[in-house]
């Protein structure tokens, strides 16, 4: 295992020895049960609810935009009245 020049100076200067501690290892691999399959449909509902949070939120500023409209004209009529 291989050390940063930095690494190397202070285990030198403190005395310390180093020495490969890693053995052989082994990969095992083993079979996907249902734990692929619940996160897929986990997923998939998520983007279900962001498809809907994403209608809801642009439902929601038409909705604003309409009413921003309706007061603007409602204030020029009564500005025009008052003069």
């Amino acid at each position: 295992m291989r050390h940063s020049t930095l690494v190397e100076r202070y285990l030198k200067t403190h005395k310390y020895e180093t020495f490969n501690n890693l053995k052989g290892w082994r990969m095992m691999l083993t079979q996907q049960k249902n734990a692929q399959a619940e996160i897929e449909l986990k997923f998939k509902q998520y983007r279900q609810l962001s498809k809907q949070i994403e209608e809801d939120s642009k439902a929601r500023n038409r909705h604003y935009e309409e009413t921003k409209k309706m007061l603007e004209q409602n204030k020029l009529k009564n500005d025009r009245k008052a003069n």
